[in-house]
């Protein structure tokens, strides 16, 4: 039986980016893209931090979120 690991699906290209905001302060983004394979009209989904900020976790959902396209 495959573990959990091996079922999930991976996001294509991640990286981290700087958004300027509207109060001139900078707020730092997570941007996961799925794989052009997917075959989506790569819609989006805008998760927005927690009190702790983009952790690992969140992360890894906006990871999975791509992945599955």
């Amino acid at each position: 039986m495959p573990s959990f690991w091996e079922n999930l699906k991976w996001a294509g290209e991640t990286e981290h980016q700087d958004m300027h905001g509207a109060e001139g302060a900078d707020m730092a983004m997570y941007v996961s893209h799925p794989l052009p394979s997917a075959g989506t009209s790569f819609p989006v989904v805008i998760v927005a931090q927690e009190a702790f900020g983009v952790n690992d976790h969140i992360q890894k959902v906006c990871d999975q979120y791509a992945a599955e396209g």
